[in-house]
């Protein structure tokens, strides 16, 4: 199939912008302590207010050696470890705690984590193959596993969570790569269809989830 670099050009700089919006709309509502919290650690203030903290990451202190700082105008909230000499904010802890290297894999998880709605993505250059009677089907599968992850997140341990997300999320990144057959996205997402559906009353608490 002919690709046309200016086309794809247009299409990677409209990903480029959304992956900002999404970045930004992170910023708005999630705070490096609502990530540090997510992980176990409590503040003293809740995130309202700058408190010292012992670093999450270098072990434990005998005076807290790191400090949290809440949001302030322009600049995002962040987490600064007098000895990593290191500065983190909701993002960057993120990838610190969970080892996800990937951008676009880190805006996926802390959006699915904190329940967000994604910014709506910036249209595309129309794909030059003919209309296939599946493309709407898929889309709406795409569509309605998205909300009902957001709406089931409390039915699942975050491990399955994010599994799920990212059966999702790899789905269409192999369809858009025209990887897979929109049949076979199909199968995939009928499969989370499927599980989603076994977990509409959320599941009991056990030890491992404390």
């Amino acid at each position: 199939m002919h690709i046309d670099p200016a086309a794809e050009e247009r299409r990677r700089s409209s990903r480029r912008e959304w992956n900002k919006q999404r970045l930004a709309n992170i910023h708005m509502h999630v705070t490096a302590a609502d990530v540090l919290m997510k992980n176990g650690i409590e503040l003293q203030r809740g995130g309202t207010q700058s408190e010292q903290i012992s670093c999450p990451f270098h072990g434990d202190d005998r005076r807290p050696s790191a400090k949290y700082f809440p949001p302030e105008r322009d600049k995002p909230s962040a987490v600064w470890c007098f000895v990593c000499h290191e500065r983190w904010d909701a993002l960057t802890l993120w990838k610190k705690f969970s080892g996800t290297e990937k951008f676009t894999e880190i805006l996926r998880e802390i959006e699915r984590a904190f329940a967000l709605t994604r910014p709506e993505p910036h249209q595309l250059p129309d794909a030059e193959e003919p209309a296939d009677p599946l493309v709407d089907e898929v889309q709406q599968l795409f569509k309605v596993a998205e909300r009902r992850l957001r709406e089931y997140r409390h039915c699942f341990a975050m491990e399955s969570h994010l599994k799920l997300g990212q059966i999702i999320d790899y789905t269409l990144y192999h369809l858009e790569r025209k990887q897979i057959t929109l049949a076979t996205a199909k199968e995939r997402l009928e499969a989370v269809h499927a599980r989603l559906k076994k977990s509409r009353v959320p599941r009991a608490t056990t030890p491992s989830d404390t």
